[in-house]
């Protein structure tokens, strides 16, 4: 009795054609179950919201601050060229009673006009500014919202991902201490261990 054999050749050509479309599948399948957990989930961003505000509320308070905010980046639109345009948005904001919310206006807005901030940011951990001094597009917008002295601290997200900015104002120039400083750099922690 003869075992039916089946010319290497063959085999060769089956298992190139079937291991790749394999392979090909199970990425398909892999790449819409993440684009499935990543969808948005409004009660998921409500609940985020409702977690980072007491926390932005405690900084205005222990700071005497005149606003709080916590700012995130997105990649935005995207050019013909391919460019993405990043923008700057702020997620929740905290202000002392009688100051106007600036958060509705300041969605989307290109990240361009952060540069000096968000070069700051890349060279250190936290910047201060007092906006009172420097002469830029970026001083003259804070100013026009009564914005004077500012620290921003960068937020870490999972896998110490640089994934937002805590933003706190006065609309006066006032020193900032290093304790100050640490108690923001604590916060900024604290939002940032916050899960989407």
């Amino acid at each position: 009795m003869k075992l039916c054999t089946i010319p290497w050749t063959i085999l060769l050509n089956v298992l190139q054609v079937t291991v790749p479309g394999a392979f090909t599948l199970l990425g398909l399948w892999l790449k819409a179950r993440m684009h499935q957990r990543a969808k948005p989930d409004l009660n998921r961003t409500i609940t985020r919201n409702e977690k980072v505000k007491p926390i932005l509320e405690q900084i205005l308070f222990e700071l005497q601050a005149t606003r709080c905010c916590e700012w995130a980046v997105s990649n935005g639109d995207i050019t013909l060229s391919g460019y993405h345009l990043q923008k700057l948005s702020i997620l929740t904001e905290a202000v002392k009673d009688g100051v106007e919310p600036i958060q509705p206006l300041f969605q989307l807005i290109p990240i361009s006009q952060f540069n000096r901030t968000i070069e700051g940011l890349r060279k250190s951990p936290y910047v201060v500014s007092n906006e009172s001094i420097v002469q830029d597009d970026l001083a003259a917008l804070n100013l026009n919202y009564d914005i004077v002295t500012t620290v921003e601290v960068r937020i870490h997200g999972e896998f110490n991902k640089w994934t937002g900015i805590l933003r706190v104002a006065w609309d006066a120039e006032r020193e900032v201490t290093q304790q100050e400083i640490a108690f923001l750099k604590l916060k900024a922690a604290q939002i940032g261990a916050i899960k989407n």
